[in-house]
């Protein structure tokens, strides 16, 4: 699964003012993409509908490297509705899952500092033992 950071010129229409909904504190988005489809080795099982490559594609020179970075045949191509879609949807809910995970332990993590914070503040001073 590879990441790769968007460079949107996307605002958020939520909140183009705010980071309410997650969005930077300057309005932009802050998306991430992850390729979760069709992996490599999908493409190299040769389970898959292929179909030929369309190599005058302003695009190819840069797949044609990809596969062949990756092993594949870059002169084959496969769609993303080539894969059964129970696997496309375990994908999917995987990918999300993790992602909502990650969140949430941030968040307990983020909740938890805080509440130790707020008790610390809320003890009354300790008596001066000697008065």
């Amino acid at each position: 699964m590879n990441s790769m950071p968007a460079s949107t010129g996307g605002r958020c229409s939520a909140c183009p003012t705010s980071s309410a909904c997650g969005c930077a504190p300057n309005g932009e988005l802050d998306l991430e993409f992850r390729l979760i489809a069709i992996t490599a080795n999908d493409v190299r099982s040769g389970r898959l509908t292929t179909h030929d490559v369309n190599t005058r594609d302003v695009n190819f020179a840069r797949y044609c490297e990809e596969c062949l970075r990756e092993g594949i045949d870059p002169h084959t191509a496969v769609e993303a509705e080539a894969l059964r879609p129970g696997l496309l949807r375990q994908r999917l809910d995987e990918t999300i899952e993790g992602l909502v995970d990650d969140v949430v332990r941030q968040w307990n993590i983020e909740a938890r500092t805080e509440e130790a914070e707020r008790e610390i503040l809320d003890k009354p001073p300790a008596a001066d033992e000697n008065q």
